[in-house]
């Protein structure tokens, strides 16, 4: 696996809610038992996804280690302070479209929701 991949791993643990787009006059048409079809496939694709990542980081934290590569763990006050700029940040960017601001909100429950927030 080449550092590149590695770090791609590393860093690609987005909320899984951002996996999957279905057009909206084509999701209208969709009968109530195919949204639920939706739905669960939706459920089942993230719960696949965060079991992926979580068993690759691992993976690539062990191979990284191995190179020699130190990883470093933030204190709690610095991801605190870091939360608390990205926040700020992210009002900003909620205010470019109303699917931005949803974005976000679905973004932020999810983390709340985690123990993130």
């Amino acid at each position: 696996m080449s550092k590149i991949n590695m770090l791609h791993i590393l860093v690609s643990t987005l909320c899984p809610a951002d996996h999957l787009a279905c057009n909206s006059k084509v999701w209208k048409k969709l009968k109530k038992h195919e949204r639920g079809a939706m739905k669960a496939g939706i459920e089942i694709a993230g719960r696949t996804i965060t079991s992926l990542v979580e068993r690759k980081n691992a993976e690539a934290v062990k191979q990284l280690a191995g190179m020699g590569v130190t990883l470093h763990d933030w204190a709690p006050e610095d991801r605190a302070l870091f939360r608390a700029s990205a926040l700020k940040a992210w009002e900003t960017w909620k205010t470019k479209s109303p699917e931005a601001a949803q974005l976000i909100e679905m973004h932020k429950a999810y983390m709340k929701a985690n123990g993130i927030l």
